[in-house]
């Protein structure tokens, strides 16, 4: 154990965590930009997309992501292009 066993974690201590376990898969790079490393920001957008595709529900995901703008939770949304194909498949002849 070291000082800090026990105390309030800090967004800096968050960070240092996820960098030494990022370093030791290989998924964190000195110098990387965000597309290129796992870190604390990764997850947001991970929970995000992930959480908003199982559920579909927006406003339950914007909720617990603490969201106050309406279309924030749209930024952090991703590969929703991924169902756009199957959701026009599935509505398209409910139409005529």
């Amino acid at each position: 154990m070291n000082d800090s066993w026990g105390k309030r974690l800090t967004p800096s201590i968050i960070r240092s965590i996820i960098k030494k376990h990022a370093q030791r898969r290989e998924w964190y790079q000195e110098g990387g930009d965000a597309t290129q490393n796992v870190t604390p920001h990764y997850f947001r957008h991970f929970f995000t997309t992930h959480l908003r595709n199982a559920t579909g529900e927006r406003g339950i995901v914007k909720y617990l992501r603490g969201d106050v703008a309406d279309d924030i939770i749209d930024t952090y949304t991703h590969n929703w292009g991924n169902n756009v194909r199957e959701t026009y498949e599935r509505s398209i002849y409910r139409l005529l």
